[in-house]
């Protein structure tokens, strides 16, 4: 690609550099090898100043920044189900639109203040896979951070209050729940 204009896609995502690769960098990277749009150059996470994650980003280099090109790469990104908020900013910081669709919530799970009880027996795969059978169709897992105390567990979906209900009655039937803190991120 001659002179490359390069963007970021800004995702209002706490995960971490693992599960963004994951979820977003090999998706899109995939989807633009078999579309001359561009390509995947980097990303990165941000760091909030408390130490948790502010944003992931995505670097793309596209030929150009015409609304024909931001368009279909926001199908691409919509298509894997960008959350709300998502954003493509350009290298001197300005905002050339906000777009998604999708809701994401997170539970935050203490992973030091509890009784050794709560944490006995505790299997984050099947905590996990509880939490996708109860949200149903059309809900999925979005990556995971740990931070100092709590470990985050997020989930996307089309409804935001569903994933927060839902994510709060599994808290409240298990020992590892209690204190769970809830992030609404997008």
């Amino acid at each position: 690609m001659a002179d490359p204009h390069y963007i970021s896609v800004r995702l209002p995502l706490k995960i971490g550099p693992m599960d963004r690769g994951d979820f977003w960098e090999d998706p899109l990277m995939a989807r633009l090898d078999s579309d001359p749009l561009g390509e995947v150059t980097g990303g990165g996470t941000m760091m909030a100043e408390d130490g948790g994650i502010a944003y992931c980003d995505l670097e793309v280099a596209l030929p150009d920044l015409s609304d024909k090109r931001l368009d279909e790469l926001q199908a691409h990104l919509e298509a894997l189900g960008a959350p709300k908020g998502t954003a493509f900013i350009t290298d001197d910081g300005n905002s050339l639109r906000s777009f998604g669709k999708v809701s994401v919530v997170g539970i935050g799970l203490d992973g030091s203040g509890l009784p050794d009880e709560a944490y006995e027996g505790f299997d984050p795969d099947e905590f996990n896979e509880q939490i996708i059978t109860a949200l149903g169709d059309g809900y999925s897992y979005g990556g995971s951070h740990a931070g100092h105390r709590y470990t985050y567990f997020y989930y996307h979906g089309p409804d935001a209050a569903h994933l927060d209900k839902t994510l709060r009655a599994i808290a409240k039937a298990q020992p590892i729940g209690t204190g769970a803190q809830f992030d609404h991120v997008a």
